[in-house]
């Protein structure tokens, strides 16, 4: 037992001897023995133990100054006993900075160096445990984001499922529907232009006899005897007949109105010279409103569904402008089939509509279950949602797998920083950043992008904003998704909820 004891206060020795070298990490103490020679850490040179931190370099690595600044190459172990130990580079020992927190580095200075340890350690730890507090709040609040995430994805599994087969059935539905609405409005629309027909020539009739009531008017006009007729004489005193130009209506002028006539009846007068003298003379009698002999609000476009615009089921109302006088009024037969046929397009309109708005919906939900919101689903909380963050020039919105943008404060358009891209942390969690990739180009440069870090956090905030690169923007937002098990809790424990 006695040459145990003596061997082991040897060791203990060698150890007391290894730990007054100043400046020397404890882990090459077993490098440092003062009993035999020196061998540099790197294996460059072997060398007397009394040249250890004699201040002049031997070892290439500047093992052998651990405690001075001769060596270019060296590092210098600060104790700092009560806050963390840390090494400095040994260019800055005694050059009278205090690089240690307790000093140790300006045992040959001027420097005055305090011992702050104490102090530093005493606020590490406060900071530690307030750092511990938020780690574990935050990972609570990342375990409920968690749960509800997979209770969404599981609800909206459900309901995808659902309108699947919703929409199998309402395709079906509409499909019959628009067949049914098809026929009910071949028989409208039949019926419709046999109505424009008849309005047509009705229009006709009303402007015939417009036409012959305005040429009445003028007739009797220029018949100033009232004997029935109007003669070469009569026409030769209206000066607007004047053909040649010679001050009066001669003989030729006026026979070739009259057909080579002398004298006409109204119905000769109508048919042979009316058109003719109707352009040329302006009579002072006043005469009925000529109609438009086409019909002009019944022809419109059908839409999309194949429907027809025209619903003058009241008999036909004109704006102003159009066909004067009211349109015949639709027979009984008719309105019954324009009363069906709109019934058939609403009951078709309101299913297809709702067709619509359930593919809308399963389409947003297929898009939110397609995508990958963290290993457990924690990030759902915060699919689609918006947070802004303003500087003293602009204001910035990220909208979490959506988009980044940027608007100035001073008024301007917002301009796209990205649009979501994908994960973008390291291989060992991809889901500590996020790319925003294809933002709006840049003058003569790339498409903006933005790199988001996220970090811890009890609440969802962008905490910074900057440009570290021409139109690559960078983000700072906390989130409780990000908070990570607190220590000693078991790896994957929460992995499947």
């Amino acid at each position: 037992m006695a040459w145990k004891t003596a061997v082991l206060l040897l060791w203990l020795s060698y150890l007391s001897s290894a730990a007054e070298i100043r400046g020397l990490n404890p882990k090459h103490k077993v490098s440092y023995n003062p009993e035999r020679d020196f061998t540099c850490l790197d294996g460059s040179a072997t060398l007397p133990f009394s040249l250890v931190n004699d201040d002049y370099c031997d070892c290439k690595d500047g093992s052998d100054e651990p405690g001075t600044a001769a060596c270019a190459t060296g590092h210098f172990y600060c104790p700092n006993k009560g806050f963390s130990p840390f090494e400095i580079q040994s260019s800055r020992v005694n050059d009278g900075v205090c690089d240690c927190c307790d000093g140790a580095d300006e045992y040959d200075s001027r420097a005055q160096c305090t011992d702050m340890c104490a102090e530093l350690g005493r606020k590490a730890e406060t900071e530690k445990q307030k750092q511990q507090v938020l780690q574990d709040s935050g990972y609570k609040l990342r375990l409920d984001y968690a749960r509800r995430g997979a209770q969404k994805k599981q609800e909206s599994h459900v309901r995808a499922d659902a309108l699947r087969l919703e929409l199998e059935a309402l395709g079906r539905e509409v499909e019959a529907l628009k067949q049914a609405k098809e026929s009910a409005e071949g028989p409208e629309k039949a019926a419709k232009e046999e109505h424009r027909k008849l309005w047509e020539e009705e229009l006709k009739r009303r402007n015939e006899t417009a036409r012959r009531a305005e040429a009445l008017a003028a007739f009797n006009e220029l018949d100033s005897n009232s004997d029935g007729h109007v003669s070469v004489a009569e026409l030769q005193a209206r000066s607007e007949l004047d053909e040649d130009g010679d001050g009066a209506v001669g003989d030729s002028e006026a026979l070739a109105y009259l057909d080579q006539e002398q004298a006409v009846s109204f119905e000769a007068f109508y048919e042979r010279a009316w058109d003719v003298i109707s352009d040329k003379c302006q009579f002072q009698v006043t005469t009925p409103t000529i109609v438009p002999t086409q019909i002009q609000h019944g022809d419109k476009e059908e839409d999309d569904d194949g429907d027809d615009d025209d619903d003058d089921d009241d008999g036909g109302k004109h704006e102003e402008g159009e066909v004067a006088g009211d349109m015949l009024a639709y027979d009984d037969e008719t309105r019954a089939l324009i009363a069906a046929a709109e019934s058939a397009r609403e009951t078709y309109q309101t299913a297809d509509n709702r067709k619509r708005d359930l593919e809308r919906e399963l389409g947003d939900l297929e898009k939110y279950l397609s995508a990958n919101l963290g290993s457990e689903h924690e990030f759902s909380p915060l699919h689609d949602q918006c947070y802004e963050y303003d500087d003293r020039e602009y204001t910035y919105r990220l909208c979490v797998f959506n988009k980044s943008t940027q608007r100035p404060k001073k008024g301007g358009r917002e301009v796209s920083l990205g649009v979501w891209g994908s994960w973008s942390g390291p291989p060992s969690n991809p889901y500590q950043a996020m790319k925003y990739e294809e933002g709006e180009k840049c003058w003569n440069g790339p498409s903006r992008s933005t790199l988001v870090s996220l970090k811890c956090g009890l609440t969802e905030a962008v905490l910074s904003t900057s440009e570290p690169s021409r139109c690559e923007y960078a983000m700072e937002f906390s989130t409780p998704a990000v908070c990570e098990p607190p220590a000693g809790d078991a790896v994957g424990q929460h992995e499947e909820l």
